[in-house]
């Protein structure tokens, strides 16, 4: 008992056979008197507890959890982790929650968060108080990181809050850990262009659009059309999605990287650099074919075709010279290899375009959708690439019309 008009504790021995790691982190007892120092090794050494308590035998204990939302506070997380990690694009918000457990006043509570830079004492907690704790709190305005994932590659993304506190003596202690899956942000955009150009002797040229306004039913995704004139791989028309080409074939995904637009690029800018997009097309007008190219049948072979382009603001042509800075294949991107290539483009260079087209097949139709369902993505037959020389391509952002029909993939 304590005597009158006097402050103080005396301990008694629990024995809870937990983790050591419990007993250091939730007693806070790293040092014991030393009537208690054997007994205390001996439990410690066998995993036991020796909890602290008060002059009526009262527990003392103290507790954090520390949460996230990756949907500006919806919804929130105890991600303790990685397999617990939601995903995140961009903004990171946490929110923390203080508890006293135990059957004692706290004193002297901190919270503290090294990564985000929270050092703040929050003063009492009463037996079977919660405090939470959120970026209105005074001196928790960090716990908001707009900022956290703005990742070009995918990251995990972790760190640890802390809390002490005083009870009868010991200073006690917990911890807890949030983990986030930092992604790069899916962005909504579409894309009408039509160019010309010139590689490895092939004269070729293209157009349409991609999830725009005019990409009109049958096909809401979008038409794309590339006219090989003339060089090796002969001559041909390749199709997608427009009125003359066959049931089937169409634009089937659109992907849109590189946050932001190069100038002169609209005002206000595209909402991206680059843009891919790929689906089935068919073959017709063949003339001359190169030997990859033999195996192509007009209007009966279904081919799976990728489209690759980067809005940098002009034409080759008025670029006076950046092209001896500019590497051959563009920035690099692949957005359908496995895992995707994202690669940042150069706002210096031209306008650049590539499409591949790969072997062909006899098409199998799914009953309920129409789409092929056996096209070959592994083969190509047909590529060509380079600096728009002529004409242009603009990426855009979403209207209307695309917003209701299209995923922002």
């Amino acid at each position: 008992m304590l005597n009158g008009g006097e402050t103080g504790c005396r301990l008694f021995l629990r024995f809870n056979f937990l983790r050591k790691e419990e007993f250091m982190k939730k007693t806070g007892n790293k040092t014991l008197p030393l009537f208690t120092g054997l007994a205390a090794l001996f439990f410690f050494l066998f995993g036991a507890v020796l909890t602290v308590g008060a002059v009526d035998g009262e527990e003392y204990c103290i507790d954090i959890e520390k949460l996230v939302s990756v949907d500006d506070g919806e919804s929130f997380t105890d991600a303790d982790t990685v397999a617990e990690a939601p995903v995140a694009t961009n903004g990171v918000l946490y929110k923390l929650v203080v508890g006293n457990c135990g059957e004692a006043e706290l004193t002297d509570v901190t919270v503290t968060d090294g990564d985000l830079g929270i050092n703040e004492n929050i003063g009492t907690l009463e037996p079977g108080e919660t405090r939470i704790l959120t970026k209105d709190d005074a001196g928790f305005y960090n716990l908001d990181q707009p900022d956290r994932c703005t990742p070009s590659e995918p990251s995990e993304e972790v760190n640890t809050a802390n809390v002490t506190g005083i009870g009868c003596g010991p200073k006690l202690e917990d911890c807890d850990k949030a983990w986030v899956k930092c992604e790069a942000p899916k962005i909504g955009c579409r894309v009408t262009a039509g160019g010309n150009d010139t590689f490895e002797g092939n004269y070729y040229t293209y157009g349409g659009e991609a999830g725009a306004n005019t990409a009109l039913q049958p096909q809401p995704k979008g038409n794309w059309t590339h006219h090989q004139k003339k060089g090796p791989d002969g001559h041909f028309i390749f199709h997608a999605g427009t009125a003359s080409a066959p049931p089937g074939t169409e634009i089937d995904v659109i992907v849109c990287s590189d946050p932001g637009g190069c100038k002169p690029s609209g005002d206000p800018p595209s909402p991206a650099k680059q843009i891919d997009f790929a689906g089935v097309g068919t073959f017709k007008n063949i003339k001359n074919p190169s030997d990859a190219l033999e195996s192509a049948i007009e209007k009966e072979t279904y081919h799976w075709f990728e489209v690759h382009m980067e809005d940098l603001g002009e034409p080759a042509a008025n670029k006076n010279g950046d092209l001896d800075n500019c590497p051959v294949g563009g920035s690099g991107t692949d957005a359908f290899d496995t895992p995707p290539d994202f690669e940042p483009a150069d706002c210096d260079c031209p306008n650049f375009y590539r499409i591949r087209i790969f072997e062909g097949v006899i098409p199998v139709f799914d009953t309920d959708t129409g789409e092929v369902v056996n096209v070959n993505k592994q083969d190509i037959i047909y590529e060509v690439y380079g600096y728009v020389e002529g004409g242009n391509l603009q990426i855009h952002r979403l209207t209307g019309f695309d917003r209701k029909s299209l995923p922002e993939n």
